[in-house]
């Protein structure tokens, strides 16, 4: 059965969320850690944003979504946040990542390279002491396992995505 997608907020998705995604992403990468950025928008302002901070907190959930949208929650002071908020990542949200997008109740998702990016980057510069890894589903594609929890979301993978692959290789 096909369902029919859901539609972003008015505005959405726009090219100034992303490429300040994509500054965070920078800053991440500056500090240390992996180039991935985050930002949540909701009426045409930021409510959040963060970079990856895996290597900084080491801890295996540092993605950028998950300290973006536990910020958010913090904030708001409730674990479903208010309905017009939208994700942009500069790379597409694992699994972990998209379902927190799910239990957080998000209105959108944006994000820039895929999976399959990832995983290409990771094959060609991976080896024994730096590993790369990344799942073999695009979020589109789970999110129809997970659209019962939230029916409501909005998703587009691929905006920017060249800008977004290239912070595989500055």
């Amino acid at each position: 059965m096909d369902v029919e997608p859901t539609p972003f907020p008015p505005g959405h998705p726009d090219a100034r969320w992303m490429k300040e995604a994509i500054r965070v992403a920078q800053v991440s990468r500056e500090r240390g850690d992996y180039a991935f950025g985050a930002v949540l928008v909701r009426d045409d302002k930021i409510v959040t944003a963060s970079g990856n901070k895996v290597i900084t907190y080491r801890d295996p959930t540092g993605h950028a979504e998950l300290n973006c949208l536990r910020k958010a929650a913090l904030r708001e002071g409730h674990r479903h946040l208010q309905p017009g908020a939208v994700l942009y990542c500069t790379h597409a949200p694992c699994p972990m990542c998209l379902a927190m997008c799910v239990w957080t109740k998000v209105s959108g998702v944006v994000y820039g390279c895929y999976q399959a990016d990832i995983g290409a980057w990771g094959r060609e510069h991976g080896g024994p002491v730096f590993t790369w890894r990344s799942v073999r589903i695009e979020p589109d594609e789970l999110y129809q396992s997970l659209r019962e929890a939230h029916p409501a979301m909005a998703i587009r993978g691929g905006f920017h995505r060249e800008e977004c692959r290239e912070l595989f290789h500055d």
